[in-house]
This record gives structure tokens, sequence and C-alpha cells, in this order.
């Protein structure tokens, strides 16, 4: 029976280990749980950081402010297409009708005037034959710089 108490004492002092050694290994899973929380806690502010960055880039490409400057500036290439699109038409519209002041010019009976030529009226109508007038009609002959009151000596038909 002493043995057997000896063995059984034996027993449980195998199992019973010395106070430090607990508190060491109790000292080193600490230490790996405090290794591992803290490797935790850095993968939990890295991804936290990355997506405060994604959320800022996000935020920045979204940004009002940066989409009123776009809009700007969109607004000003339009504003300059226009100017120049304006200034085209207008150039186009000076020139056409410098072209047809110019035709008008050749057919104008004051250019005609110019040139020497008259404008022989009766009665405010513009006498085109001589089957128009009669021996005696007064007749006004407009010239370049004024009219002419005339009467009518002799008409003659050409030949």
């Amino acid at each position: 029976m002493l043995e057997q108490c000896q063995q059984q004492l034996d027993f449980t002092t195998k199992r019973i280990r010395h106070p430090k050694e607990r508190i060491e290994q109790q000292q080193n899973q600490l230490d790996q749980l405090k290794h591992r929380l803290r490797q935790s806690m850095q993968r939990k502010v890295s991804e936290q950081r990355s997506q405060a960055v994604n959320l800022a880039h996000r935020l920045e490409r979204n940004s009002p402010t940066r989409r009123i400057d776009q809009d700007r500036q969109k607004l000003k290439d339009i504003d300059a297409r226009l100017a120049r699109a304006l200034s085209n038409t207008l150039t186009n519209k000076q020139t056409a009708f410098a072209r047809i002041v110019d035709k008008l010019n050749l057919v104008s009976p004051l250019n005609t005037l110019a040139r020497g030529y008259a404008i022989a009226s009766k009665d405010k109508q513009v006498i085109r034959s001589v089957n128009n007038v009669e021996k005696g009609d007064a007749i006004k002959i407009r010239v370049q710089d004024g009219e002419i009151a005339c009467e009518v000596v002799e008409s003659k038909a050409s030949s």
C-alpha cells in the first residue's frame, strides 16, 4: 500500500508542475496572443487606411469642385468655338455683301450717270423711245449731279 501511495505521489508530482514553469508557459501564450493581436490590429489599420485612400480618390474624382472646373473648361472651349464660328460667319457675310454691292454698282443707275449717261423722263415716267415724246413736251434729264429741265424741239427715230 505504501508502494502504491508512493507511485500515486510520483504520478501526481509529475503532473504538478512548478509554478514558475506554468507562469513561463502562460507568459509564452500571452506573448503569442499579443503578437497575433498586434498583427491583427496592424492588418485592420492597413485595410482601413487603404479603404480611406480609395474613398478619398473616389471623392476627389466625383468632387463637385472638380466637375465645376471641368464644366467651366468645356464652357470656355465652346465659347471660343462660338467666337470663331461667329467671326467666320461675319467674314463670309461681309465678303458676300461686298460682292452684292459690287454687282449692284454695275447695274446702278447712279453709276451709269457717273459714267456720263443721262436718264430722261416725262411726267415722272422714264422715256424709253422717241415715240414717248412730242415736240414741245417738257422733259427732265437726270445727270450725275442733278436734273436739267428741257423742252423737246425735235425727236427723230434712228434708222
